[in-house]
């Protein structure tokens, strides 16, 4: 398996145990969260979430150094850089409360992105967990013109998410890579081709010819 050095932004249901998975299967995590005294307990292996093995999960990934806990989106970015080289997937795990008439509210995605946009290295994907309504990609991808995405106009990026398993599911097996995230539609700028990977796919083997620059929902 070609181990990935992994950003995990926001570290509650789906984000810790995003992480804690990908840590078992011996990629490189960062979490970042916000809440100070949240980082602090994560860091002692406290999860604070009912969920059959993610707390062993956790700890094992601390042990191993395969897993920490940052505060701030960009310092998990850093953490990265200085240890282990750029992050190549940054997963984004925020809250998407229902806002004013119903609409989600992407203030928290649209600040991360807003934070990490200047320290992503070019061909980093961003891969968005958190709960939001089609066409964020293209929102996203507009937020980071700097990185060479094209336009959505042209790159046709797609919003293709399946029903997210119970997490109970996602911590029973951790070995199935596939079950704590969804499908994703890659585009490869260079070519204006667009290739489909499984999440799992991509995490274990590196792709004959990678990307210039990814966006994924």
């Amino acid at each position: 398996m070609f181990a990935r050095r992994v950003a995990v932004i926001g570290t509650g249901y789906v984000g810790l145990t995003t992480g804690a998975c990908l840590a078992s299967l011996g990629h490189r995590v960062s979490c970042a969260d916000l809440d100070r005294g949240k980082v602090e307990r994560l860091r002692r292996g406290e999860i604070g979430i009912r969920e059959d093995g993610l707390g062993e999960l956790v700890e094992a990934g601390i042990a191993a150094g395969r897993l920490s806990f940052v505060v701030g989106a960009a310092a998990a970015l850093a953490e990265l850089a200085e240890r282990e080289g750029p992050a190549e997937v940054v997963f984004l795990c925020v809250p998407t409360p229902m806002g004013v008439g119903g609409v989600a509210d992407l203030s928290a995605v649209e600040a991360v992105v807003e934070e990490i946009r200047a320290v992503l290295a070019p061909g980093a994907v961003v891969v968005n967990k958190s709960t939001v309504p089609v066409g964020t990609a293209a929102r996203t991808a507009l937020m980071r013109p700097a990185l060479g995405v094209m336009p959505p106009s042209l790159s046709a990026l797609h919003n293709s998410m399946r029903p997210a398993p119970p997490l109970s599911a996602a911590t029973a097996d951790p070995t199935e890579s596939t079950q704590i995230s969804s499908s994703i539609h890659v585009l490869q700028c260079q070519k204006k081709k667009r290739q489909t990977y499984s999440i799992g796919t991509y995490f274990n083997a590196r792709p004959q010819a990678a990307p210039t620059s990814l966006v994924v929902v």
